[in-house]
């Protein structure tokens, strides 16, 4: 017996060609998911006004939402994760509605997004929203930033421990009155200025940053060096508009410090801005550049008396305190030298060495 459920394949009907023309690009050219913009356009053919709303409960929104308004819901879409252990993480959900409206829920912020006839409408689904404000405890938050194709740039929030730091033994003498003074100058709200941070490889600079920025109640974007080298650019510029009074990091950053034998490209001009210009001044965006080499191949603008808030350059180790530090690891080492971290808690010794070196703790006879 025939299926009575007759049905010709799509290459039949069009051409693959053709077929894909009239699919329109809703998808992300570079990050998973759709645009919020685009879906709403591939289901209304209209460019949507758009209302956000940061830090609310999306489970509490769906329930109280679904209740009043299910009947209007014209498309549900979602994206879901499970760990092994079989947690679910909501990665992205759309509410498509009859209304002309889109609602887009993602990381705990609600998008809402309508072509404008449906006022009323939306008045209430902002009541709604709001009610499902959730507390935010105020702690550090840190970020990166992604492209979502189109040249369009957000942050997306990242997550790290708090390395523990010991900072008699891990750090040089003269170093914590220097964290003190960073820490207090990070905290003012408002406020514009540059931190620079250099020294060999391995002297612990990057383990201080997490440290640090773990330690300040204030938005920190770390910034790629090659994202960097587009520190000038228009999408930048918007971001940073969008992230007042924040700290921006910018590791290995020798390519837009170092000194060009008195050409300045657009990337410093810009940093020059930022830490004591007219952007600075509005922004209240403060800087931390990390650097390897050495504070007189600096551009000498950077290390001018206002903008450049605190410098520092994190050194070996001496003798004494690289001593002491091998020895907590059970290594016994005669007259090591001034060392850096990364050199100390990855010891090898040397291949000529005999009898410099002993088995301590655990392995010791």
């Amino acid at each position: 017996m025939k299926n009575s459920t007759s049905y010709k394949s799509v290459s039949e009907n069009v051409g693959s060609k053709k077929l894909e023309a009239q699919i329109p690009d809703i998808f992300h050219p570079v990050a998973k998911g759709v645009r919020p913009d685009k879906i709403f356009f591939y289901y209304f053919q209209d460019i949507p006004k758009r209302l956000e709303f940061e830090n609310v409960n999306p489970d509490i929104f769906l329930e109280l939402f679904k209740k009043k308004y299910s009947d209007r819901i014209l498309k549900d879409i979602f994206e879901k994760s499970y760990s092994k252990s079989g947690k679910e993480t909501l990665k992205y959900h759309y509410l498509i509605l009859r209304d002309n409206i889109v609602i887009h829920m993602e990381y705990g912020d609600i998008n809402l997004l309508y072509s404008g006839f449906e006022e009323e409408l939306v008045t209430e689904l902002r009541k709604i929203i709001l009610g499902c404000h959730k507390e935010k405890k105020k702690k550090p938050e840190i970020a990166v930033i992604v492209s979502e194709g189109s040249g369009y740039l957000r942050t997306r929030k990242i997550k790290f421990k708090k390395p523990l730091i010991n900072f008699q033994e891990n750090y040089c003498d003269d170093f914590l009155p220097v964290h003190q003074e960073v820490e207090n100058q990070l905290k003012k709200k408002n406020e514009s200025g540059l931190f620079l941070f250099y020294g060999k490889p391995g002297t612990g600079k990057s383990t201080y940053l997490r440290y640090l920025i773990k330690s300040i109640i204030k938005k920190t974007i770390f910034i790629s060096p090659k994202m960097a080298g587009n520190l000038d650019s228009v999408e930048i510029t918007r971001l940073l508009l969008d992230n007042k009074n924040c700290i921006i990091v910018i590791e290995d950053a020798e390519g837009l410090v170092v000194s060009r034998k008195h050409e300045r490209n657009s990337n410093l001009s810009m940093i020059l801005n930022l830490t004591d210009g007219i952007l600075g001044e509005s922004l209240g965006i403060q800087i931390i550049a990390t650097f390897n080499t050495e504070l007189k191949n600096i551009d000498s603008a950077l290390i001018r008396k206002g903008r450049l808030k605190l410098s520092y350059e994190f050194k070996e180790l001496p003798e004494e305190k690289t001593s002491r530090l091998l020895l907590k690891q059970g290594i016994e080492v005669n007259n090591p030298g001034p060392m850096t971290l990364a050199e100390i808690f990855n010891y090898t010794p040397p291949n000529n060495s005999s009898g410099s070196q002993k088995s301590m703790g655990f392995m010791r006879n």
